[in-house]
C-alpha cells in the first residue's frame, strides 16, 4: 500500500529533521523545499518562471506570478511522488495539496516558544531577541503562505490527523509517535 505523510511545522520545532527520521525510518522517501526545487531546476530548466529564485523581484517584493507557477510545479511534484510510492513530504502545503487523496496521513509539529528559541540560537548563534524575531517572521511567513495558497489557516487543528508538541521530546520519540500513528492509522 502507497502512502503519504505531511509535515507541517513551526519553525525551530525540528519538524524538518523529525520528518526526515521519520522516512530514514519507514525507509521511504522525503522531500521537501530544497528538494523539490532542485527537482524542479532539473525538469524545467527551459522554463525560468518556474526556477524558485525568480520569485523576488529585485526591490524585495514577491513576483505572485511566478511564485503561482512554482507552488503549481512543486504541488504536480507533490502528487507525481505520492502516486509512485510512500514517501513523507515537509512543508510546500502537502497536506492540502493532497486533500483529495487516500493514506495520507497529515501531521502538525509545534514545540513550545523556548525550545524553539534554543534551537534557533544554536543553529544560527543568534542571541535571545534575534531568535526570537527570527521565530516570529518564519512563523508568519510560512502562515501567509499557507493561507495564499490553501485559503486556510496553517494553525487550524481540523487540517491535521496528528498535532504533536516536541517540547521534552528527542527526535527519534517525535518520530517513533509519527509512525505508531501511522502505522496503527493506515494499518502498516
Amino acid at each position: 500500500m502507497k502512502y503519504a505523510i505531511t509535515i507541517s511545522r513551526t519553525y525551530g520545532s525540528g519538524g524538518k529533521d523529525i520528518g526526515k527520521l521519520v522516512a530514514k525510518k519507514l525507509g521511504i522517501d522525503h522531500y521537501g523545499h530544497r528538494k523539490l526545487s532542485n527537482e524542479m531546476t532539473n525538469d524545467y530548466s527551459d522554463d525560468e518562471a518556474v526556477n524558485y529564485s525568480l520569485i523576488l523581484k529585485p526591490d524585495g517584493s514577491v513576483d505572485f506570478e511566478a511564485e503561482d507557477k512554482v507552488f503549481r510545479a512543486q504541488s504536480e511534484a507533490i502528487i507525481r511522488h505520492a502516486s509512485e510510492g510512500s514517501c513523507v513530504f515537509i512543508g510546500r502545503c502537502a497536506d492540502y495539496v493532497l486533500r483529495g487523496c487516500d493514506n495520507v496521513i497529515r501531521v502538525f509539529i509545534t514545540a513550545d516558544r523556548r525550545d524553539c528559541m534554543r534551537r534557533a540560537m544554536n543553529m544560527f548563534e543568534l542571541n535571545p531577541d534575534d531568535a526570537k524575531q527570527l521565530i516570529k517572521t518564519m512563523d508568519k511567513s510560512r502562515g501567509e503562505y499557507y493561507l495564499y495558497h490553501t485559503g486556510r489557516s496553517r494553525d487550524d487543528a481540523s487540517n491535521y490527523d496528528l498535532s504533536i508538541n516536541v517540547s521534552g521530546m528527542s527526535h527519534e520519540d517525535a518520530a517513533d509517535v509519527i509512525i505508531a500513528y501511522a502505522s496503527r492509522r493506515l494499518g502498516l
